[in-house]
């Protein structure tokens, strides 16, 4: 063999050795058999269908991360939890999700980085069972309580007992479903369980110990815990809010479940004298005046009578623009703001107690047609929104108004350049007539989260009690009340009407053009005879 073909099949193996050393592996996920994942039936976290499917929040955090990994999951169905983690432990599957963290269980298995949310232990009792208020530790004595064999929870709950002096019959069990029939049919009084999630059918008379809870991975496989945690913080980089999208999807209360309050509340709600709410008349869809009746009306109007139906407290109202209302609450002649939108540092300065939020918007920027000019902005005055604003944009000039639509005024005018204000109340002023000249912005910050705000000097009890109320709005019913209100405050134009009722339209113009037809043809035979 002469030299030149030596030199050349050297040249082609090195450059095939190349090849192999800069070419990219092949993703462990591509030719990877499937994850198996241990499954048990858990309700909202996780459930199967009669014809099979999965689904929960569990089912489709798992979903998200195969699509950051290309990790295929094979669900593995097993009796129950105790099983499902004796399964881990020994490597016969591979992944178990919503575990609660134990130094114990760590030396046995590994947790994910990040948890996958955080949740807290409840106390449950039958929702027609009268015997058992919010954490009425008296009559909570001598119970028969039933907890999953070997679960964080139901060690929690022993603690808490301890910390309450407690003295319970605690009964264990093995499987979730079997534990919740038991309660169902009497035999239980009541369930320590991790929150059941939306569709739960129990009242919860006891609410301790929030943890985060994680994916744990065999340790017989440990690659599959660096993939889980690389897709994890990927979602989370992608999306903050992504565990609590899941949560208000599947774990947040329902229109099943009513909140439940202590005696002392109950007390105060049956002495309380009708409580002085103050709204703002210019805030559609959200707080508005009725023209039939003057009476307040909106959303937050839906909300409060949610409120007073839940609890049996009473309200009144009085229509003040915000800056008004902030001075009417420090003075203690009123004792709540139908919207409020603080922070703490606000509420601080305002003498306010916020709630927990009943809805959050983006904010939107509104400006004209006619104007590519942005110098000025036009904000309302005595909401935090408006002050946040204006924090992240110190290059502007703003200007304060009374109100939205004193605000949409000023820039109609050229007062201003644009107005800001959440999007649901942008959406509702500019479908007037008068504001057809204008545009809308959504931005991505700040989001404007609203919330009842009462008095800081008031009777702690009545913030308790209307939290609780507001922790049980479903979401849903939320959103029922802002797409009902939403419409009732759009005014139609005469194009958008006929558009709407085309074929209405239609038949009257023909039923009037047939009856000047008549008339004329009748007129002239009259004519002609």
């Amino acid at each position: 063999m002469n030299t030149k073909i030596k030199q050349t099949i050297a040249l082609f193996f090195t450059v095939m050795l190349l090849f192999v050393l800069v070419l990219p592996p092949l993703s462990a996920a591509a030719d990877a058999s499937p994850i198996k994942v241990g499954y048990y039936e858990d309700g909202d976290y996780m459930s199967k269908s009669q014809s099979g499917e999965y689904s929960g929040y569990n089912i489709e955090y798992l979903q998200k991360i195969s699509k950051q990994s290309g990790l295929p999951f094979e669900m593995v169905d097993i009796a129950s939890w105790n099983a499902a983690y004796d399964m881990l432990v020994k490597g016969e599957i591979d992944l178990l999700p919503a575990v609660y963290h134990s130094e114990q269980r760590a030396e046995e298995i590994f947790f994910s980085g990040q948890p996958m949310c955080s949740i807290y232990t409840t106390l449950n009792v039958r929702m027609n069972d009268p015997r058992y208020d919010y954490e009425d530790f008296k009559a909570f004595q001598g119970m028969n309580v039933g907890i999953i064999r070997g679960g964080v929870d139901g060690e929690r709950f022993k603690s808490f007992c301890r910390e309450h002096n407690l003295v319970l019959n605690i009964i264990d069990y093995d499987e979730t479903s079997v534990l919740l029939e038991a309660l169902d049919n009497g035999t239980l009084d009541g369930v320590a369980i991790t929150h059941l999630g939306k569709n739960s059918t129990f009242r919860s008379v006891a609410q301790f110990s929030p943890s985060p809870l994680y994916f744990a991975v065999t340790k017989t496989n440990p690659e599959l815990l660096s993939e889980i945690n690389k897709a994890m913080n990927n979602i989370l980089l992608a999306n903050p809010g992504y565990s609590r999208d899941l949560y208000d999807k599947y774990l947040a209360p329902s229109v099943n479940q009513k909140p439940v309050f202590t005696k002392e509340e109950l007390q105060y709600i049956k002495q309380a004298a009708p409580i002085l709410v103050s709204y703002d008349p210019s805030f559609a869809p959200l707080t508005y005046q009725s023209k039939k009746s003057g009476q307040i009306t909106g959303v937050t109007a839906d909300i409060f009578e949610f409120i007073a139906k839940n609890s049996g407290l009473r309200f009144e109202f009085e229509a003040h623009n915000q800056t008004e209302a902030l001075q009417l609450l420090q003075q203690g002649k009123i004792s709540a703001l139908a919207l409020s939108d603080g922070d703490y540092l606000w509420d601080g300065r305002n003498n306010i107690n916020s709630t927990l939020y009943y809805l959050r918007a983006p904010t939107s920027m509104i400006t004209r047609y006619d104007s590519d000019k942005l110098e000025v902005i036009a904000l309302p005055q005595g909401y935090q929104l408006s002050e946040a604003i204006k924090a992240a944009n110190p290059h502007y000039t703003f200007k304060y108004y009374p109100s939205i639509e004193d605000c949409l005024n000023a820039v109609l005018h050229n007062k201003a350049d644009a107005a800001c204000t959440n999007t649901h109340v942008a959406g509702a002023y500019l479908s007037r007539s008068a504001y057809q000249g204008m545009r809308t912005i959504t931005l991505a910050q700040p989001i404007n989260e609203m919330c009842v705000g009462l008095s800081a000097s008031g009777d702690p009890k009545l913030f308790s009690i209307i939290n609780k109320c507001i922790q049980y709005l479903p979401t849903e019913q939320v959103d029922a009340y802002l797409v009902t209100h939403s419409a009732n405050t759009k005014e139609v134009s005469m194009l958008e009407f006929i558009e709407q009722h085309l074929w209405q339209v239609g038949c009257i113009v023909i039923l009037v053009l047939s009856i000047i037809i008549l008339l004329i043809g009748s007129n002239l035979r009259n004519a002609l005879l």
